[in-house]
């Protein structure tokens, strides 16, 4: 049981709404700037444990505004979500995903939105579920060497690879050779470190400054620009198409308009769905491994489902009904580590949250990080217990208490892809081996565009006797 208050009413009519209370502390002029830049995740989570509802940071001269309560983020992501775009943070991607889902706004976006959404139902997706399983069975092949060598590697690494030929099988089917797989995932750890690197830059450099960091960020646009630009002419001439998603984005139109993406449109979309998308799976799965090498116990009961459920056999679109265990295991270990730790709005015109006034242009800061983990919210947060999610036990908790793929109209699109992803590859994997932590604790996190461990997660795989 929570021990959530109800939100605050809104200030009677006439009577001047406070603002938010601000955060106690802080240097003179920096602000809470260097307790964020020294332990950015135990600022977000101490405030969400001294501050239930709302809190005002200040960063330099800027106030930031978190909010924590589930009707706050309600109200943000899904009540007036038209007064809270994307903050200016989400601009600095757009040197690799341009105009994408995840950083587009407004009438663009809405039509952006409608087109792709019918191709993300799990009905769609079905058809992809074999090239997932591949990609994990590849997987398993390559830590098998490991475990054969008695070796340990980064998990994380690992996974991300996974991820990536999931994704790439997904979007372009079987096109993407040796060397151009290898060419694009060299050109999104460049991505990867951009973006981080441009959000955490007081300064805003532009792109056509001969800086080291453009002039990479250059290079790996021109490389991606040419596969994908490639495999979009390739598929506009194919017939018949391959049943991927390029395909599905070449062919979807507007119901509203009949219009159907330009390639620069369908460019950008191919870009986000391989750098957001793969990078989160990649992330979930890691943290996840890491959480069973320490709970053998849960380790246990997923193989005993999986044994009842799937016999010797692998994972298929319709087992997923009957690893419900697995599908808690993934909830829980992105309650403790979601991928997308945070999310960023700013308010368009001024606005009352939880009964406090907030002025037009601030920042909105919504943390699953330091909500998931809310004593507010859970009990026993810290811990690792996938039955919280057993349908009895969630039943009265607030719909925003928990909200690892965002909400509203934006959330993510491809939640149905990611979490297919995740329940195929799982069972897999944990049929095959045993995992052991092979690095001292704690593990290092790195809050940047993803909650990525800072170092990788050194693990033992250790070849499971019956594994094929």
């Amino acid at each position: 049981m929570s021990t959530l208050r109800p939100a605050p009413r809104p200030s009677p009519h006439g009577e001047r709404p406070p603002r938010p209370t601000p955060l106690e502390g802080g240097h003179w002029l920096l602000g809470n700037l260097p307790e964020f830049r020294r332990d950015t995740l135990g600022l977000v989570a101490r405030l969400a444990r001294e501050h239930q509802e709302i809190v005002r940071v200040r960063f330099l001269k800027r106030s930031y505004y978190f909010v924590h309560h589930p009707d706050g983020i309600k109200h943000v992501l899904q009540d007036r979500n038209a007064n809270y775009p994307k903050s200016r943070n989400y601009d600095k991607m757009k040197v690799f995903l341009g105009e994408g889902l995840l950083t587009s706004d407004g009438e663009f976006w809405r039509r952006q939105r409608r087109i792709a959404q019918p191709g993300f139902h799990r009905q769609r997706l079905a058809a992809l579920a074999d090239r997932m399983i591949a990609a994990a069975d590849a997987t398993v092949g390559r830590l098998g060497a490991v475990a054969r060598a008695g070796g340990s590697l980064d998990i994380t690494t690992e996974m991300l690879r996974l991820s990536l030929d999931a994704a790439a099988t997904a979007l372009f089917s079987s096109e993407v050779g040796i060397d151009e797989a290898r060419t694009i995932s060299e050109a999104l750890v460049v991505a990867q470190n951009d973006a981080d690197t441009r959000i955490q830059s007081i300064i805003d450099w532009p792109l056509f400054l001969p800086t080291r960091l453009n002039r990479a960020a250059r290079r790996a646009v021109a490389a991606l620009d040419r596969i994908v630009f490639r495999m979009i002419d390739a598929h506009r001439r194919a017939s018949p198409r391959p049943d991927d998603l390029l395909t599905m984005l070449i062919e979807a139109t507007d119901g509203e308009t009949g219009g159907g993406m330009s390639d620069r449109e369908l460019r950008d979309e191919a870009m986000t769905i391989f750098l957001a998308g793969h990078e989160t799976t990649a992330v979930c799965l890691s943290w996840t491994l890491y959480l069973l090498s320490k709970h053998p116990e849960v380790v246990a009961r997923l193989r005993a489902e999986h044994a009842a459920a799937l016999g010797d056999r692998d994972p298929g679109l319709g087992d997923l009904k009957q690893l419900a265990y697995s599908g808690r295991v993934i909830e829980e270990s992105m309650r403790l580590y979601p991928p997308a730790w945070i999310i960023e709005r700013r308010s368009l015109e001024p606005d009352v949250i939880l009964g406090h006034a907030i002025p037009a242009g601030a920042p909105i800061v919504l943390a699953p990080w330091s909500v998931h983990r809310s004593p507010w919210l859970w009990q026993r947060p810290e811990e690792f217990d996938p039955d919280r999610f057993l349908p009895e036990r969630a039943a009265g908790r607030p719909r925003y208490a928990y909200f690892p793929f965002g909400g509203g109209p934006r959330q993510c699109i491809g939640k149905e892809f990611a979490l297919m992803e995740l329940q195929l590859a799982l069972p897999r994997l944990v049929r095959a081996f045993d995992f052991e932590l092979a690095q001292r604790e704690p593990i290092a996190m790195n809050p940047q565009v993803t909650l990525r461990p800072a170092d990788g997660i050194r693990l033992k795989p250790i070849a499971r006797p019956a594994a094929s």
